[in-house]
């Protein structure tokens, strides 16, 4: 889940013109707020210039900051965490989606005899990558069910061919996110796990991030692009046939399936808390050794 800014020029409001960014996006719900906003002018009225790059994952994210081709980048927490862990200099400004219960789950498929999360052991569960959020929400939701996660085996498979896998029973499950979701409902798959219904509710998911040198030079224009994005928010909080509308828009969803698709809702302004219950977690299950200082990693834009 990544989107990129990559910008030439100084502040936002400069004399010279507008700060020009380029954004790099990947099509979903998560941060669908960022395509709203730029629809409806409310970077450039912050003295922004935006474009769209389109990005199919998150790997190209931190290099991108740190070469200077992306200024700001969308990624979840974990991913955030396990760089910060490494000393990578970049820093988190704004929230994404906000996790909610039936946001992703752990589907089965039409018919399996696994009925209940114990099910699971000793079985092969798909994930979009191993050791990032699908696996470690997955690992949560197992261990609050009272399953121990050592007995699952997780296995990385494309989120666009999880539901075909779960169908074929090439595995016994896999983690899933909306439109997949709706696809593996349509398919009779059903859900045995809910990822997001305990420690995570509630909790932010991912966010926008920058290198450590673009937020030292550019506060304004980063101030610019959290009040645009926050403007964004709250109208999509307030009506979600926004953000199927902006979907739609994206080619992310199809017309026809509006009205049938769980929406996030938004978060509007980061503190560190909103990170630490990852970090915390990821403790838990093995994915980072120690406590991770996130102080001056988090930054408030204003």
């Amino acid at each position: 889940m990544v989107a990129a800014l990559a910008g030439c020029g100084g502040d936002a409001g400069a004399e010279d013109g507008p700060t020009k960014m380029t954004v790099g996006l990947i099509p979903v719900a998560d941060y669908a707020p960022v395509t709203y906003a730029l629809e409806k002018g409310y970077f450039k009225a912050e003295g922004l210039d935006i474009e769209i790059q389109s990005l199919q994952g998150g790997a190209a994210a931190v290099p991108g900051l740190l070469s200077g081709d992306l200024q700001v980048s969308v990624t979840n927490w974990v991913s955030f965490v396990q760089a910060v862990t490494k000393n990578t200099p970049i820093r988190a400004f704004a929230p994404g989606a906000v996790a909610t219960p039936g946001y992703s789950g752990i589907y089965v498929a039409k018919g399996s005899d696994i009925t209940d999360p114990a099910g699971l052991q000793g079985k092969v569960v798909a994930v979009t990558e191993l050791k990032t959020i699908t696996e470690l929400t997955t690992r949560e939701a197992l261990k609050e069910a009272g399953v121990d996660p050592g007995g699952v085996q997780f296995t990385t498979v494309p989120l666009n061919s999880i539901v075909p896998a779960v169908n074929e029973g090439q595995v016994a499950g896999g983690w899933l996110v909306e439109p997949f979701i709706s696809q593996g409902k349509a398919a009779g798959q059903r859900q045995l796990l809910d990822v997001y219904a305990g420690r995570f509710r509630d909790v932010s998911i991912g966010g926008y991030i920058t290198s450590a040198k673009f937020a030292a030079e550019n506060q304004d224009a980063l101030k610019g692009f959290a009040a645009a994005l926050g403007k964004a928010v709250n109208e999509m909080n307030d009506n979600k046939s926004l953000v199927e509308d902006t979907l739609i828009g994206m080619k992310a969803m199809k017309p026809e399936q509006k009205g049938s698709l769980l929406m996030p809702t938004f978060g509007n302004g980061l503190s560190p808390k909103d990170v630490k219950v990852w970090a915390d977690v990821m403790i838990d299950h093995e994915f980072i050794d120690a406590e991770v200082n996130l102080g001056e990693a988090i930054i408030d834009v204003g």
